[in-house]
């Protein structure tokens, strides 16, 4: 089942957002607009959506996907990073 929140892009409405949010932490996938076309978003831990995404769009399971991170010690939690 699909539900469409709708969320100002300059003045987001807090409730909104945590509704996004809590459809992330339940494993849900989500469908965000950007400047070129649209992007698939999910949990990290979320692999049923993941294995959704490369149904949905018949790629490789190998396929590299972007990480979203809100720090960069979120990112050096996940990769080794270094000062290049």
């Amino acid at each position: 089942m699909s539900r469409r929140i709708e969320i100002h892009p300059t003045h987001p409405q807090p409730r909104l957002v945590e509704q996004a949010v809590q459809a992330l932490k339940r494993g849900d996938l989500l469908l965000l607009p950007s400047d070129a076309a649209y992007l698939m978003a999910w949990a990290l831990d979320a692999r049923d959506a993941e294995a959704r995404v490369v149904r949905l769009r018949a790629l490789d399971i190998r396929h590299p996907f972007t990480l979203l991170c809100d720090s960069l010690s979120a990112v050096g939690s996940l990769a080794k990073l270094d000062d290049r």
